[in-house]
């Protein structure tokens, strides 16, 4: 049920897949054994996103609204649009959880926002070519920033290291261990996670 969208993965918890969809743009949740659909809410008509999961909490941002759905029955617990941008009505990312600093990182084409999902307020923002979805691990978010790695600290925004590659990197950094990896449409690179060394 889309009119040609594209997706992202979509996401598995608490016994459902959780997956962007619809007509006319919206979330789905299917049942993870049985693939009956349990509930679908309707949303901005934007693709190429999938929800995010937490503590009975399904969050998706698709165009310019975060928005909390319970897992029970898709109904909106609280919403905050946030500037954006994008390109044809594609996202591109998925949105991150910190559970340690209650943190959840939006982010679309030129602005990646760090909001506290209790509170709801902003609690830092980047803009820049951005558009791709952000790793975190330990505290840190690695993030691609106009073409190179950055690596910021998640609660504050401060930035620790900048890895340029090639300046081109455009897909989502991986971690693995002591490693991230990231690449262009040329280039893959294993960059240390403590100080940005290729």
């Amino acid at each position: 049920e889309s009119q040609g969208e594209t997706y992202l993965n979509p996401t598995a918890a608490d016994g459902k897949i959780f997956i962007n969809g619809g007509t006319y743009g919206g979330i789905y949740a299917f049942d993870a054994v049985t693939g009956q659909r349990a509930w679908f809410k309707s949303l901005l008509q934007f693709h190429n996103w999938t929800p995010a999961y937490h503590n009975k909490v399904a969050y998706a941002f698709a165009g310019g609204t975060l928005s909390a759905h319970s897992v029970l029955s898709g109904q909106v617990q609280w919403q905050k649009d946030l500037p954006f941008d994008f390109f044809e009505y594609g996202m591109n990312t998925a949105p991150v959880i910190d559970t340690a600093n209650h943190l959840i990182f939006a982010t679309s084409r030129n602005y990646l926002h760090a909001v506290h999902y209790d509170s709801h307020a902003t609690v830092w923002s980047q803009s820049g070519n951005l558009g791709v979805t952000p790793a975190l691990s330990d505290g840190t978010l690695y993030l691609v920033r106009n073409g190179k790695l950055e690596a910021r600290n998640a609660l504050t925004g401060m930035l620790s290291w900048t890895f340029n590659g090639d300046t081109e990197l455009s897909y989502p950094p991986a971690v693995a261990g002591d490693y991230l990896f990231v690449s262009s449409d040329s280039h893959l690179f294993a960059v240390r996670r403590d100080n940005g060394a290729q």
